[in-house]
């Protein structure tokens, strides 16, 4: 199935299942391609150390208005390292602009993966330092 790329969109011309021909991002295809089996473990594993993240801020809670607090401050931190490690790919080929300097190329995806799961587990790692002292 390999595609021919279409300007800068990352689109690919994609042929399907009933020999039709039709124009999918790669994001999209390979969605629709990921199987349970083939789910990889460092998903698993992010999404689990999140959701421990996850239930001791809501341990931490006193009343039902913190609770919801919390786990909205919780989650939110957490998007970003798990958008991160689970499209570390597609993020790497990002290349424009945001608020401050241009993006003039593409970032390695084993570089955006690496830095989505130092910011997981930054908050463990300080705990664990802060346990020590």
């Amino acid at each position: 199935m390999n595609g021919v790329k279409l300007f800068r969109l990352n689109l690919e011309l994609v042929r399907c299942a009933g020999c039709e021909y039709r124009l999918m991002s790669k994001f999209a295809r390979r969605a629709t391609q990921l199987t349970m089996r083939e789910f990889p473990i460092g998903r698993t594993i992010s999404l689990i150390i999140a959701a421990v993240y996850l239930v001791l801020s809501g341990f931490s809670a006193n009343s039902i208005a913190k609770l919801l607090a919390g786990l909205l401050i919780v989650g939110g931190a957490l998007l970003l390292p798990l958008a991160c490690i689970w499209f570390g790919d597609e993020l790497a080929e990002y290349i424009g602009t945001f608020p401050g300097p241009a993006i003039n190329r593409k970032s390695p995806a084993w570089m955006v993966k690496l830095g989505g799961w130092v910011l997981l587990l930054l908050p463990a790692i300080i705990f664990l330092f802060l346990a020590r002292s």
